[in-house]
């Protein structure tokens, strides 16, 4: 740890004889490689639990973590000019970070082991929301589960079309299905879906549950349902929804495998012949689609 390497050579003995109990001798050996007291020594010490209180309090009050620290530095050099130099004059945004995320936990853990409190959190969503959730058989094991509002349940039985977005960029365990908001002409999330298993048969559980939320256990307006090339998202669609849903892929993605094979195959005599032939090729193609 940072505070333990210090590289300070000086140590002390303390030694207490039995003859005078109430008296010891100190004894220093060799030179301190720092200044004892000063504000680099007591640097890792830990702060006081009056700070910690204090920081606790300004959280709780809506402060920001950069103006939690600035406030109790500034109120805590105040005292030090009359005290004398103390580990409280020196916050760091660690020290205000780690109780922020204790607040935070307190504000969304409702039991300490992880899955126990999804259990709860989905329970309470469901009973006092009117949420639809999904927990696997074996969540225990696994860590699959999902969970869809009344309102998020109100457009996708109205859903011509949506797309099954995964975003392992941002999270390995999130699918989200988005749909074009008919307002806003923009995505929508209407459903959320977290897995750690990407094959195909947890996808296809949930969009069998997806699909029961509909009269007559059926999403009666969906034509068509968009996703990323995924082998797993197409086989799950296909078995829970058969021929009655079509697949398409993002352009994002087709255009991309375009374009590495347009790169590829299509070689004139000099760069700018290149790009320029590759970029209408791309737009003859894009107006297809």
């Amino acid at each position: 740890e940072s505070s333990k390497k210090i590289d300070c050579r000086c140590h002390v003995t303390v030694i207490c004889y039995f003859v005078t109990p109430n008296q010891v001798t100190i004894k220093l050996h060799n030179e301190h490689s720092h200044l004892v007291g000063s504000l680099d020594d007591i640097s890792f010490l830990p702060l006081s639990n009056n700070t910690k209180e204090a920081i606790l309090q300004k959280l709780r009050e809506g402060y920001g973590r950069r103006d939690v620290r600035t406030a109790i530095q500034r109120h805590f050099n105040e005292r030090i000019r009359l005290y004398g130099v103390h580990r409280d004059q020196f916050v760091h945004s660690e020290d205000v970070y780690n109780i922020y995320k204790k607040v935070q936990e307190l504000s969304y853990k409702k039991h300490n082991e992880q899955k126990e409190s999804i259990k709860l959190w989905l329970k309470d969503h469901q009973q006092q929301r009117g949420y639809f959730t999904y927990i696997a058989q074996d969540l225990e094991q696994s860590y699959i589960f999902g969970f869809v509002s009344p309102w998020q349940r109100q457009q996708l039985v109205r859903a011509e079309s949506f797309c099954l977005d995964a975003t392992h960029c941002v999270s390995n365990i999130v699918n989200v299905i988005l749909y074009r908001h008919s307002i806003t002409g923009s995505g929508s999330p209407v459903s959320f879906f977290f897995t750690s298993d990407h094959s195909m048969i947890p996808i296809a559980r949930f969009l069998r549950f997806i699909k029961n939320l509909g009269p007559d256990q059926q999403l009666p307006c969906l034509k068509k349902i968009t996703i990323d090339v995924s082998a797993a998202e197409h086989a799950a669609i296909t078995g829970v929804f058969g021929s009655t849903v079509s697949i398409q892929r993002r352009l994002f993605h087709v255009s991309r495998v375009w374009m590495d094979q347009i790169r590829k195959k299509v070689k004139l005599g000099s760069v700018s012949a290149n790009n320029a032939a590759h970029r209408s090729m791309m737009a003859a193609l894009k107006d297809l689609m």
